[in-house]
């Protein structure tokens, strides 16, 4: 039987990259890496990805951030 809320894709995470950005939703879960590849392949730099079920994009919106005490 397959799970109809997996078919959907609303319970899907995405990968992303705290260094540089990159954001991708594998399509299957054998498709999950544990390394950013970008990173890997321009800076040989060594970052693992953190899931999320926000892309990228969304999550570091200008608007998402918390805003400091005007006040202050």
């Amino acid at each position: 039987m397959i799970d109809a809320q997996s078919q959907s894709g609303r319970d899907a995470s995405h990968l992303n990259c705290p260094r540089c950005g990159l954001s991708f939703e594998p399509r299957t879960h054998w498709l999950t890496v544990k390394y950013c590849p970008r990173c890997l392949a321009r800076a040989h730099a060594v970052v693992e990805m953190f899931s999320s079920q926000l892309p990228a994009s969304v999550l570091y919106a200008e608007d998402s951030f918390p805003q400091g005490d005007a006040a202050a």
